[in-house]
């Protein structure tokens, strides 16, 4: 019965192109393979305006929704129009058969039902016919008497309808392809069944009826869709409006036309857009203004750090038996740290380290004429302390309120070693003693240059002489060595770690002691730019003090001569267990101990001791050589040696680090069975590395870094009198 009604849906496939400007000619160079026009620069694409395309959009998709609903519209008519019609027709059954009930009791009952249903024929054109049947189905009533008496023939074809309608018993809904037939059962008023009535309507009433109704609804889904549409186009046409505009402003953008505003006085997202183009020219031209002004800036500071290095020495100075070695590494592009050396007359060197208030280009400014006045003064005062008068009273002018400058200034006689020092300010002068090994400071006693106006350095600045010997050495810094922090604690590195790195590579001479210096403040800082400038200078005397050569101490008598010659054979030796320098990669020894010691005839209990001796020595080299630095490696040799015994071998263990040299002397006696002394826990770890080692010799300051021997002799265990547990105890 239902019907559908499909129209056909169209597709608007559209590309909005953008018009671009050359700014160069386009040279095509592979024409075999030519670019699509829509990607050549240059070209114009073909324009389809928003305009135009959101409009058509828009009444496309409301025709298409009218459409949709009109369809479901006739869907819900036809279906509740079907279910109205099939609800009269067995109501009509019904009725017929209870006017029918009394007649069929009559002897002649078509005298009364013929009329009747003549004149309900008559009212009823939607009917094909109603007919009332007896208990043999011959036809007792019908419109037409040609038709009484004779027996009921069903139209072939009818089926059963699936109707909506709740039917009673013995009634029937059926149709076909004309008609749609309702039969009820006539009952009397005894219950008993003595006919059945059927009413018949033309299935083509309905069609009529239906396509009425789809008439009507074309007709108004029509009117709908154009005044939709209309109203549609001419309401998107005036919002779109601005569209062109914002168009015409991003194409003087996008040619380089930042002055020119996008005028659209608009209310909607369209004069917010026109409002943030504008601004967003307005910060483009401020960038660009920026971009160039800190090129200019670039390259003004690129000038200066050139002016500054090309002030500062670029290789060290050779006097006799001296040289003098500086560096300096600026916290930001140019600093305000300042050192020199000059020559004097009669062969004396002049030598010069400063530190300005202040970084970056102020500071430069200052350091570049600290070094004018430092060259142009220094043949006119053969005192460093007049000297550094003179500069105080020729700069003091110049410093912004509240700067100053610390400084330090010495001339060396390489004839005789003597060095004449004045320092204002600065601090204090380092010197490193090749003969004890011991570190001297000279600390100043004068204000820095420009710290008291109208002359008042001259009063407190004086000269201290000092003799250099053989291998000693002259250190000056600047504090950012000094005030270097660590990050997270921000703890400073201290005098107290500068003087353990000089004292431990003092003996390589200035060279190593700068890279020392420079490697020990960087691993303490960690990564990342310094907070300040870090500036060193080194005066040193070459040779040995009377030819004294750094021997390793062997705290039992092991020759160890030659230890570089050992480490050399160790580093081809495959054993090798690199640690992090960490106390969490200790556990890794007893594994890499048992690689090792697997298959040699040692008595039982050897292992765990071993085990302990390494632990407690490389603990004590992570935790007070290196302690408070980035982890630097810890390697970690073995290899077989001659033992006491003819027949026997003995474990060699070799262990290297890059940490500060600790005292490798014996310690004093621990008594590892006293409970007191293990209450006290500290101090039994190189108590118990003494007692299981047979030889522990310990070799600081080589040029490959500290190394520490331990034997152990499989024979002398049985010697060893108590017994050791196995607890690491540092």
């Amino acid at each position: 019965m239902s019907s559908a009604l499909r129209a056909p849906s169209t597709e608007h496939h559209a590309a909005a192109g953008a018009v671009t400007h050359p700014t160069a000619p386009v040279v095509l160079e592979a024409p075999r393979d030519p670019t699509p026009a829509a990607r050549v620069p240059g070209r114009r694409r073909t324009l389809l305006s928003l305009r135009w395309i959101v409009p058509g959009v828009a009444a496309g998709v409301l025709a298409g929704a009218l459409m949709f609903a009109g369809s479901a519209w006739e869907r819900d008519s036809q279906s509740v129009l079907l279910r109205e019609v099939e609800a009269r027709l067995v109501l009509e059954a019904r009725h017929l058969a209870l006017t029918s009930a009394a007649a069929l009791l009559d002897p002649f009952p078509e005298l009364t039902l013929q009329p009747f249903l003549r004149d309900l024929m008559r009212s009823r054109p939607d009917l094909e016919s109603v007919i009332v049947l007896d208990r043999a189905g011959l036809v007792l009533g019908h419109p037409s008497t040609d038709r009484l008496g004779q027996s009921y023939v069903a139209p072939s074809g009818l089926t059963p309808v699936a109707s909506q309608v709740p039917l009673q018993a013995g009634e029937a809904l059926e149709e076909d392809r004309a008609l749609l037939v309702a039969r009820s059962p006539v009952r009397i008023p005894s219950g008993e069944i003595v006919g059945t009535a059927i009413v018949r309507m033309h299935r083509s009433y309905l069609e009529a009826a239906v396509e009425e109704t789809r008439q009507r609804r074309t007709l108004l889904t029509t009117a709908l869709l154009g005044l939709g549409a209309f109203a549609m186009v001419i309401s998107m046409v005036l919002l779109l409006r601005p569209v062109g505009r914002l168009r015409s402003g991003i194409e003087r953008l996008g040619r380089g036309d930042l002055d020119t505003p996008i005028a659209i006085r608009d209310r909607t997202e369209f004069g917010m857009l026109a409002d943030t183009l504008n601004r967003m020219a307005v910060e483009i031209r401020e960038a660009q203004r920026q971009s160039l002004e800190r090129e200019r800036l670039a390259r003004e500071m690129e000038l200066a750090r050139n002016l500054q290095r090309s002030l500062l020495p670029s290789r060290s100075y050779e006097a006799a038996d001296f040289v003098l070695v500086g560096s300096q590494a600026a916290a930001a592009e140019v600093g305000g740290d300042y050192f020199d050396v000059v020559p004097l007359d009669g062969g004396r060197v002049g030598f010069a380290i400063a530190d300005v208030s202040g970084k970056g280009m102020g500071g430069c400014l200052v350091m570049t004429m600290l070094s004018a006045l430092l060259r142009g003064l220094r043949d006119l005062h053969p005192s460093p302390a007049g000297l550094l008068v003179a500069i105080d009273r020729s700069l003091s002018a110049s410093l912004p309120r509240g700067g100053f400058v610390t400084m330090t200034y010495g001339t060396l006689d390489p004839a005789c070693g003597e060095v004449t020092l004045a320092s204002a300010g600065h601090l204090p002068a380092i010197i490193y003693r090749a003969a004890s090994a011991a570190v001297e400071w000279k600390r100043a006693t004068a204000p820095p240059v420009g710290a008291l106006r109208r002359g008042g350095l001259a009063t407190l600045l004086t000269d201290e002489r000092i003799t250099l010997g053989p291998g000693d050495l002259l250190v000056q810094i600047t504090d950012g060595y000094q005030e270097a922090p660590a990050p997270g604690t921000g703890e400073t590195f201290e005098f107290a770690r500068i003087e353990a790195v000089i004292k431990h590579h003092g003996h390589e001479g200035p060279e190593a002691v700068i890279r020392a210096l420079d490697q020990a403040v960087a691993a303490w800082a960690g990564e990342g730019p310094a907070r300040d400038d870090q500036t060193v200078l080194v005066v040193g005397c070459t040779g040995r003090p009377d030819g004294a050569v750094r021997t390793p101490v062997d705290s039992i008598g092991m020759d160890l001569s030659e230890p570089l010659a050992l480490l050399a054979r160790l580093e081809q030796n495959p054993t090798r267990l690199a640690l992090e320098g960490s106390l969490d990669e200790l556990p890794r020894i007893r594994g890499w101990l048992r690689e090792r010691l697997a298959g040699r005839p040692l008595l039982p209990g050897t292992e765990p001791l071993l085990e302990n001796a390494l632990y407690e020595a490389c603990a004590n080299i992570i935790e007070h050589g290196l302690a408070g630095r980035r982890p630097t490696p810890v390697d970690l040799w073995w290899m077989l040696a001659p033992a006491a015994g003819a027949d026997s071998r003995a474990e060699l263990f070799v262990i290297r680090d890059h940490g500060a040299p600790f005292d490798p002397s014996r310690p004093s006696a621990t008594d590892l069975d006293d409970p007191q002394a293990r209450r006290r826990g500290r101090g039994l770890g190189l108590a118990m590395i003494h007692r299981i080692m047979t030889r522990v010799a310990y070799a600081g300051g080589t040029p490959e870094g500290n190394l520490t021997i331990l034997m152990f002799d499989p024979a002398r265990l049985s010697a060893m009198e108590g017994g050791l547990t196995g607890d690491r105890t540092a």
